[in-house]
Parts: C-alpha cells; sequence; structure tokens
C-alpha cells in the first residue's frame, strides 16, 4: 500500500508543477500570443490529448520490467530535476527584471521622485564664456512647482534668498503633465543652502538636490540597454526550457499513472493480471449515464470487499477509476 501512497503523491506534486508551468508559459508569450504546449515524442509533436488517446510505454527510457516502487521513483526524481533546470532559469530572468525595473523606476513616476539624471544637462548650469568651465560661485538649484502655481512661483522666487540670481528662473523640459521643474541660480554659499530650501517649503515648493555627472546618465542609458537585450535573451531562454521540459515532464506523469493503475489493478484483481486500460473523455450532462453503464457492464468484477469500501466523501465504482481534470491544459490563457 505504501506504493500506492507515493504513486498519489508523485502524481499530485508533477501534476501541480505542469499547471504552474503552462501559467508561467502564458504569462511569457502574452495573450492573443498563445502556443498550446505539446508533446514531443518518439512519433514527433503531439498535442497533449492525442498523446495521451494514443500512449504506449516508452520502453526506451523505463524498463517496464524494472522494481515498480525504484520505477516511479525514479521518472518522479527525473521529474524533479526538469523542474529544477526550469526554476533556475526562472530565477535568473528574475534577477534581470528587479535590476531592469529599479532603472526604469528611476525615470517613473512624476517630478517629486523620479531620477533627474536624464532631464538635466550641462545647458541649465551657469558656465565661464570664455574658458566655458561651471561657474564656482554661481550654482544652479532645481525646483519643482506645481502647474497650476507657476505664476506664482515666477512671481516670488527672487526673494526666496538676498542670494538668489534675479531673472534666472528657466523651465528644463519634462515631459511631466502635473509639475514643472525650474532651474534658478544662487550664490554658491553652502552655509546659505538652509535657508534657501527652508523658503521654498515654505511656499510650498519643492527643491531637489541634484549633484550633475556628466556621465551618469550614459552610463544609465548604456545599463538599461545591456539588461533589456539580457532581459529578451533570458525570456527565450526560459520558454525554450518550459516548451522542452514540459513535454518530458508530461510524459512522465502520464507513464505514472500507467503505473498507478497497473498497481491499483493489481489490489482490485489480484494477480495474474488480467485487465484493460481505457481513458473516455466525457463531459458534465452525460457523466451521469456514464456511469451507470460502466457500473452495470462491470457489476460481477472480481475484487475484494476492502477495496469496495471507499472513504468518506469518496464515490465508490466496482472498477478502478481515476478522475483527469485537464481543464488548465486546454483553457485560453
Amino acid at each position: 500500500m505504501n506504493l500506492v501512497d507515493d504513486m498519489q503523491k508523485y502524481e499530485e506534486r508533477t501534476e501541480s508543477t505542469l499547471k504552474r508551468l503552462h501559467r508561467n508559459y502564458a504569462d511569457l508569450v502574452g495573450e492573443g500570443q498563445h502556443h498550446q504546449l505539446g508533446i514531443e515524442s518518439n512519433t514527433g509533436f503531439q498535442t497533449p490529448d492525442r498523446y495521451m488517446s494514443g500512449f504506449e510505454w516508452d520502453e526506451r527510457k523505463w524498463l517496464p520490467k524494472s522494481d515498480l516502487s525504484t520505477l516511479a521513483g525514479n521518472i518522479f526524481t527525473e521529474i524533479n530535476d526538469m523542474d529544477n533546470d526550469v526554476k533556475n532559469k526562472q530565477a535568473e530572468l528574475s534577477a534581470i527584471s528587479t535590476r531592469l525595473n529599479a532603472i526604469q523606476r528611476k525615470h517613473s513616476g512624476n517630478l517629486l521622485t523620479r531620477d533627474l539624471d536624464d532631464i538635466i544637462t550641462m545647458e541649465y548650469y551657469c558656465r565661464d564664456e570664455h574658458t566655458k568651465r561651471l561657474s564656482e560661485k554661481i550654482v544652479p538649484y532645481f525646483i519643482v512647482v506645481s502647474k497650476h502655481r507657476e505664476k506664482e512661483f515666477l512671481e516670488t522666487y527672487e526673494y526666496f534668498t538676498e542670494y538668489t540670481v534675479p531673472r534666472s528662473a528657466r523651465e528644463v523640459r519634462t515631459d511631466d503633465k502635473d509639475y514643472k521643474l525650474f532651474r534658478i541660480f544662487h550664490l554658491n554659499v553652502p552655509a546659505l543652502e538652509d535657508d534657501l530650501k527652508n523658503s521654498v517649503e515654505d511656499k510650498k515648493f519643492k527643491l531637489r538636490p541634484f549633484v550633475f555627472e556628466p556621465q551618469a546618465a550614459q552610463q544609465t542609458s548604456a545599463e538599461e540597454s545591456e539588461l533589456a537585450r539580457k532581459h529578451e535573451v533570458s525570456k527565450k531562454e526560459v520558454i525554450t526550457s518550459i516548451r522542452t521540459n514540459f513535454s518530458e515532464m508530461f510524459m512522465g506523469w502520464f507513464h505514472l499513472k500507467a503505473i498507478r493503475v497497473f498497481v491499483e489493478s493489481v489490489l482490485w484483481y489480484s494477480l495474474p493480471p488480467n485487465f484493460q486500460v481505457m481513458m473516455i473523455t466525457t463531459d458534465d450532462r452525460h457523466i451521469g449515464g456514464l456511469r451507470s453503464k460502466l457500473a452495470s457492464r462491470f457489476s460481477q468484477a472480481k475484487c475484494s470487499q476492502a477495496n469496495m469500501t471507499a472513504e468518506e466523501g469518496e464515490e465508490n465504482y466496482p472498477y478502478v477509476n481515476l478522475d483527469l481534470d485537464l481543464d488548465w491544459l486546454f483553457e485560453e490563457p
């Protein structure tokens, strides 16, 4: 009976894994581009239902004369190994996605929170006309202003401190729908920076600290492009891995079911084995009639009274019955 319990555990865990891979695959390929996962068997590509209806034991992979407990354990171990292979590739994709999203989040959101490296350029700084060097005495400060308060800002910014450069306000070009970013010039006196900040905040504007690094935007852009390329490559690898391993795992799963049918049938009908295995497809409207006809046809089937006793909540049939709920396999993503 231990083998029966093990078989049920193997089947349930494998089915859960297959369902997860099926969902992952649908998420990766996207809606409208779904290609049903299939089975690459000895006879070529098959849909899962065709593979099941024409199932034959694959003696090249699994010798049917092996000890059943060892055979089932080996099949389940192979399924776990394949699942781990997929998980490793998914983990790589997830790590790349996390890094890529972190960079993209810097450029998302409004001007109150988003990164400014790709917005602010050298043109917003005060430079010596002759040497073209950045001024050390006059420095820019960048202030976020709600669009409906633009006029108020332009009328008051010169009074933030007495060292604010008059008529120095200049709008920094952005695509923010709710806020505008303005640059003002101020005397470079670090001791006065708190005074400026307090004056800005008193007016309910937002001072954005910023240090100009000429290479920062280029480096970020290059890193984002490289991560986007790696993400695409990794995504294709995961999709290929799921396709390949799903096929192998599905075949292993059905071989586990074949072993379980054999074991259950021997328990029911004893030795020597004398039974017929079949797969029947029906719908909810006809299942009652089908059950009735099967019960009548096999009413005299030889089995022990102990095996005829069903657990609470389970149906009792005079034949070995294993339900296959495959709606998850054929539903559209």
